[in-house]
């Protein structure tokens, strides 16, 4: 899908060129076939990205140097994986999917603390900004930017606090977190629209606060958004949105599931999990249909247990767990909800993400 209707008027556009990269992976990296789980790692001011084959993977295998505030996100349709140096660094790598080389490199404003990247077609890149009034809409091919600001919906100052995005049928959802001194969420939360098509904004209200987790798609591609509140006040849920009737569903409250959401996935139309935070964290089963919480599968005794990722081809669920002693990725069998034998790891990690071949 090319912007090419997007309106002129509407954007300040810039040039951002290309910079040739000083971070390069590894020299002589074996770069595995297959399926690979990416792994955000860092620890005493050291991150990287770390890849683990998940069909014969024996041990992870680093790829290169990033932030220590880093996330990571794969676009098997495109071919690419996208580094996100969020605060501190503000800036993206482009990766070839299966190569582990750069391919592009975006540095953007000191500060802005970019959340969350979309791809919208091979050379469209959509970037949120948590501490920015604007989107930005990055030409891989040309290396120029363009800005599209959702100032209007900003609680105050001009900044709304943008988190998570998705893209669905060509309108992308935009997590604005509404937030009093950009620390505290204010009475409600919203998710903005951008119907790109039409290049419209529009907006709904949440149900639950301040939506800080990633959007996450049950087996059928419905969408949920998770929220975590203020800390310690179970004001936060889990919603299924409603794009068509501009409308969301609690699924189920922080208050049913005793903590702080953390992280979540939805299975089916019965089954979800959710890593809640007491502060010490925890993994727990719940009905999607009732809202009540089920069994502990796993926890912790401090704040350790940080990431959730689904891996439904293989049928496994991934744990991230920062335990000191050991960091692992923790696996659980999503049929039986068993646990396996763990991924062990050098480097605790932060975010995870699956790259198909």
């Amino acid at each position: 899908m090319v912007l090419r209707f997007l309106i002129a008027a509407f954007f300040v556009v810039a040039c951002a060129p290309n910079i040739k990269s000083d971070v390069q992976p590894q020299s002589g990296l074996i770069y595995p076939d297959g399926a690979r789980l990416l792994l955000a790692a860092s620890n005493a001011g050291v991150g990287r990205l770390d890849l683990f084959a998940l069909v014969g993977g024996v041990k992870p295998v680093t790829v290169m140097p990033i932030h220590t505030d880093a996330d990571v996100r794969s676009f098997p349709k495109y071919g690419k994986t996208i580094v996100l140096n969020r605060f501190g660094m503000d800036s993206l790598y482009v990766l070839g999917k299966g190569k582990g080389k750069i391919l592009n490199q975006l540095a953007l404003k000191k500060g802005a603390n970019p959340q969350d990247v979309l791809m919208l077609d091979a050379k469209t890149v959509v970037i949120s900004q948590r501490s920015e009034s604007n989107l930005v809409v990055w030409d891989l091919e040309s290396g120029k930017t363009e800005s599209r600001s959702l100032a209007d919906f900003a609680f105050e100052k001009g900044i709304p606090d943008m988190a998570m995005m998705a893209e669905v049928d060509g309108k992308i959802w935009i997590a604005v977190q509404r937030l009093k001194d950009r620390m505290t969420p204010a009475g409600f939360s919203q998710v903005v629209q951008w119907d790109l098509k039409r290049n419209r904004l529009s907006a709904f209200d949440l149900k639950a606060s301040n939506p800080v987790t990633a959007f996450k798609r049950d087996a059928r591609g419905d969408l949920y958004l998770g929220g975590a509140g203020h800390t310690g006040q179970l004001d936060g849920g889990i919603e299924k949105l409603d794009g068509r009737n501009a409308g969301t569903r609690l699924v189920v409250t922080e208050k049913a599931l005793e903590g702080d959401i953390v992280d979540f996935e939805i299975f089916d139309d019965e089954l979800g999990v959710a890593l809640i935070s007491k502060p010490n964290t925890e993994l727990v089963t719940f009905s999607v249909k009732t809202g009540k919480r089920g069994e502990t599968l796993a926890s912790s005794p401090d704040y350790e247990l940080v990431k959730l990722q689904w891996d439904r081809p293989r049928k496994r669920l991934y744990l991230a767990d920062r335990n000191r002693t050991q960091p692992k990725v923790r696996v659980f069998d999503t049929a039986s909800l068993k646990e396996l034998p763990p991924i062990k790891l050098e480097l605790p990690v932060w975010y995870m993400e699956i790259e198909e071949p």
